[in-house]
């Protein structure tokens, strides 16, 4: 299942593409994991829609595709997998189910307090709103280079 012309098209200013015709449950040899991982890579941002993953398959994936890191905030992880944490505005019995509640997060960088960040984040919507919920993408390595290079450290 080798990544096919055609089923990668650039979305916007050029640093996200939306991958059609795969499921992330079928990415498997190594082969296929090596093209999925690169056309990542090359576009910092994939976006794959209709993708219907249990939580294990959803680890499965995310653990072909390097090292995983278990979020701080316990409170939010998968009863099952605390490697999965929930991002929901959702409540149950009074309790958020997930980080965020119905608020915005300002633009951040994913484990930017830890000595090695995570090289990706996957995030996996299962009920997406209509309105609102927007997820937002800054591309640094353009801004970098496009820094003066007297203000880059």
């Amino acid at each position: 299942m080798v990544l096919q012309v055609g089923q990668v098209q650039q979305v916007g200013s050029g640093f996200v593409a939306e991958i059609s015709g795969v499921q992330l449950a079928d990415i498997r040899t190594k082969a296929d994991i090596a093209a999925f991982r690169q056309t990542w890579m090359e576009n910092k941002v994939v976006v794959l829609h209709d993708q219907h993953l249990s939580d294990e398959e959803l680890l499965a994936f995310t653990k072909r595709m390097g090292p995983l890191f278990v979020h701080v905030r316990s409170m939010f992880h998968s009863p099952d997998f605390p490697e999965i944490m929930y991002v929901s505005n959702l409540k149950e019995d009074g309790r958020a189910l997930g980080s965020l509640g119905d608020g915005d997060l300002g633009w951040h960088t994913d484990q930017c307090y830890t000595a090695r960040p995570s090289w990706a984040t996957l995030l996996y919507g299962i009920e997406i709103p209509a309105d609102g919920g927007d997820t937002y993408f800054a591309d640094l390595a353009a801004a970098h280079d496009a820094m003066p290079a007297d203000l880059r450290a």
